[in-house]
């Protein structure tokens, strides 16, 4: 006899955390299939990798990336509709991508809201104004975003 499990909530989740857990589940559903979404992907460049997705309001949904550097990398995000400048301007998120061989997968759910746009450098070091040019073909990154 086949296991029947009702799809609007998860039984192994405490009956308070179901609803919550449903809520997400067709979140993402709905980030997967939604046709307004942008998607991009960049190989660094010996450079700070600054680079624009959106140039005016929108969420960041998802980040992908793959390090095959001896040491980590940061990919920085900046809410601002132009290219932001690494040594000056402060990130408002930083993820780290560990060394050798390894990834960085991160989806936002309900997408991490920037007011006036979305902006990214992917840089060498973690401190905040770091500008340290990667090594060319070390990281690639893919993002997702509304």
């Amino acid at each position: 006899m086949p296991l029947l499990i009702d799809n609007a909530v998860n039984p192994w989740q405490p009956e308070d955390k179901q609803a919550d857990w449903a809520r997400k589940a067709l979140g993402l559903l709905a980030n997967a299939v939604s046709p307004s979404n942008s998607s991009m992907s960049i190989v660094a460049t010996a450079s700070n990798n600054a680079g624009v997705l959106k140039a005016s309001s929108g969420r960041l949904l998802g980040i992908s990336a793959f390090n095959v550097a001896a040491y980590p990398v940061y990919i920085k995000f900046y809410d601002k509709a132009s290219a932001p400048v690494p040594a000056t301007d402060n990130p408002v998120a930083v993820f780290g991508v560990p060394a050798n061989s390894q990834d960085l997968n991160i989806t936002f759910p309900d997408g991490r809201l920037f007011t006036v746009g979305i902006a990214y450098a992917i840089v060498k070091l973690i401190t905040r104004n770091d500008n340290t040019a990667l090594v060319a073909g070390d990281c690639v990154a893919s993002f997702n975003w509304n």
